[in-house]
């Protein structure tokens, strides 16, 4: 992200008081893409810090959020009524549901909200007007509160109608937990040396201008998932079945060539953990990369390979993990990541003035699935909520949800 000075980051102590009886907007994200509120629960804990200390000073809130992408259409599997269920759960207060975000039943029941009270209101996306940033239908939210409050760092990257047209409207300010992103960011800037940056997962195209944008910031870079299948494509290596984005192969060959003049090491699988094409997860082979059977599929990273990049990261005091390592959806293909986080928590604990940033929705959601997110965040570790934002954040892009609030 371009760098701006904290100083301009306008949080909650920001906001004017007193604050009983005033109505504020407040933009979480906690989309899950229509799966499942469970899959991300991070996110919806992570809302908590802002909501409480709003409902504490007595403002009535009226939550906004989005789920999935319902192109303007109401679909009521992407509503976001499970959401208040969730909030109510954790806040240990009613979270009324409203069916609309906008009209005379939002307007109706943030007037009858109480101070201390909170809706929830329901998905932006909706309504068309939302992702395509329309100032009529921003102008419409606005008319529901006094403040708004964005929370959202998951979508700071987007221009939409409720984390970026609203805050040409409203007085607004940034939630805890988008002003921590911020400050996680500014922290890996000036993090000692050397840096590490451990990628994985999918999209190889926009992790490839991740890693380019790192190079000369960063002095080790550790791929895996099919970011790592790719790069090994790229150097002649046929992996048979196993996922490889080709489109992106070319520009790994030009990518480590330029590693090399520039003295950044880049490591990538030695070994793999395959499984047969046609029944996966019933029997873990270890591989060579280039050792495959025409009916194996590279489905994570080989005892081999962690074993290196364990030691690798031991002598890194600065590291930004984003992407899981294998196929998380299954136990038996996230063993890798889950050894390597274990190994981040005990280096963590031992050693606190570490820097350790983890992102990314896949790598957040198998950490979740083996419960390692609450003590990894207890230790120390920063857990991001963004997946896209926090990329384009790691790649020097101005965030327009940012820029949205320094301009208001």
């Amino acid at each position: 992200m371009q760098e701006i000075p904290s100083t301009l980051f306008k949080g909650l102590s920001a906001l004017p008081t007193p604050l009983h009886g005033k109505r504020v907007l407040l933009r979480i994200d906690c989309n899950d893409g229509g799966t499942s509120i469970s899959s991300m629960q991070h996110r919806v804990q992570a809302v908590l810090p802002t909501l409480q200390w709003l409902l504490e000073r007595g403002a009535r809130v009226a939550i906004l959020s989005h789920r999935g992408r319902p192109q303007g259409r109401p679909k009521p599997e992407l509503s976001t009524a499970p959401l208040a269920v969730a909030l109510a759960e954790l806040l240990g207060q009613p979270v009324p549901f409203v069916p609309d975000c906008l009209g005379r039943i939002a307007q109706t029941a943030v007037a009858e909200l109480a101070p201390g009270q909170v809706v929830m209101l329901e998905n932006t996306r909706f309504h068309l007007g939302e992702q395509l940033n329309q100032q009529p239908f921003a102008a419409q939210l606005a008319t529901l509160g006094d403040y708004l409050v964005n929370d959202a760092f998951a979508c700071a990257h987007r221009t939409q109608a409720s984390t970026h047209g609203l805050a040409a409207l409203l007085p607004t300010f940034l939630g805890l937990q988008f002003v921590q992103e911020l400050q996680w960011l500014e922290n890996w800037a000036k993090a000692a040396h050397p840096k590490a940056l451990l990628v994985g997962g999918n999209a190889v195209v926009p992790k490839l201008e991740l890693l380019q944008r790192s190079l000369g910031k960063v002095q080790i870079m550790l791929l895996g998932g099919v970011v790592g299948q790719t790069f090994l494509a790229a150097k002649d290596l046929h992996l048979r079945q196993s996922l490889i984005e080709f489109g992106a192969v070319e520009g790994a060959r030009e990518f480590m060539a330029e590693a090399g003049v520039l003295g950044c090491r880049v490591h990538l699988p030695r070994d793999v953990a395959v499984a047969k094409q046609s029944l996966p997860g019933l029997k873990l082979i270890t591989r060579a990369p280039h050792q495959l059977a025409a009916d194996e599929v590279a489905q994570d990273l080989g005892p081999l390979t962690l074993e290196t990049w364990q030691k690798v990261l031991e002598q890194a005091p600065s590291v930004v993990w984003f992407g899981s390592l294998g196929v998380w959806q299954h136990p038996e293909f996230r063993l890798a990541t889950m050894q390597l986080a274990n190994m981040l928590l005990a280096r963590q604990q031992r050693q606190p003035r570490a820097f350790t940033l983890l992102g990314g929705n896949g790598l957040l959601q198998a950490l979740a699935a083996e419960n390692l997110l609450t003590p990894l965040a207890a230790a120390g570790v920063a857990i991001s909520t963004g997946g896209g934002a926090l990329q384009q954040a790691l790649c020097g892009h101005s965030l327009p949800a940012v820029q949205a609030v320094i301009r208001a």
